[in-house]
């Protein structure tokens, strides 16, 4: 091992490529609706590989390990949550995936930060998800906060929040054919919420589950509603 010499600035060193797949992010792993390209996290960093050259590019700007990504319908961005320490900030970032993929094909990548920094959660990031028309960014803190908040992808600003339920949400989906509405699921809870804009102002309703208890860790919606 050389010491460094007294004086002499370390060299950041850059990663140029990655290998395995953790799986430890629950629906951590997707292809860009064009097909050409699979994005997934990888520590505190995201991957992005074209899928004919195996080239990859890299998204840097979480301080922690990310928990949560999703992609936007029409593949053009990226939405990223990540971990913290207790009561600490865990931030989410909007990507700008075009400018990611373009990198993978370029012999002269440009650099890629986060579009904008979200900064309302404590803890860690619980989910993440896009609204059917990309208007809309629904994110979902961990058991420090436990909020739902909306935001604004064109602005990066946030529009509403409330708390998610009175025990732990872990999962929040957007319906495919409405941008008012959403799904949010826990600890024996399944709640739809009413996005009023307008007010603005989130509207709960409970789902009727009768003596069923169940910790919903996961959920989808059909392409019906």
């Amino acid at each position: 091992m050389t010491d460094i010499a007294d004086g002499v600035d370390a060299v950041d060193l850059k990663i140029s490529g990655v290998i395995g797949f953790t799986g430890e992010v629950a629906n951590g792993l997707f292809y860009s609706p064009c097909g050409g390209f699979v994005v997934y996290p990888l520590g505190s960093i995201i991957v992005v590989k074209d899928v004919a050259t195996n080239a990859q590019t890299f998204l840097e700007g979480h301080s922690n390990d990310v928990t949560c990504i999703a992609l936007s319908g029409d593949g053009s961005k990226l939405a990223s949550g990540q971990m913290n320490n207790p009561g600490m900030r865990a931030d989410v970032l909007i990507w700008d995936l075009d400018t990611a993929k373009s990198n993978c094909q370029s012999d002269s990548p440009v650099p890629c930060p986060p579009i904008f920094r979200l900064q309302q959660h404590l803890g860690r990031v619980q989910d993440v998800d896009f609204s059917c028309d990309d208007q809309y960014l629904c994110t979902l803190g961990g058991q420090d906060d436990n909020a739902l908040v909306i935001w604004e992808v064109e602005t990066g600003t946030a529009i509403c929040g409330s708390p998610a339920a009175q025990d732990s949400a872990y999962s929040a989906r957007w319906l495919k054919n409405r941008n008012d509405r959403l799904v949010t699921a826990g600890n024996y809870h399944l709640r739809v919420w009413q996005v009023d804009v307008g007010m603005p102002k989130l509207h709960a309703m409970d789902a009727k589950m009768g003596t069923m208890k169940r910790v919903i860790q996961c959920i989808t919606v059909t392409d019906d509603d």
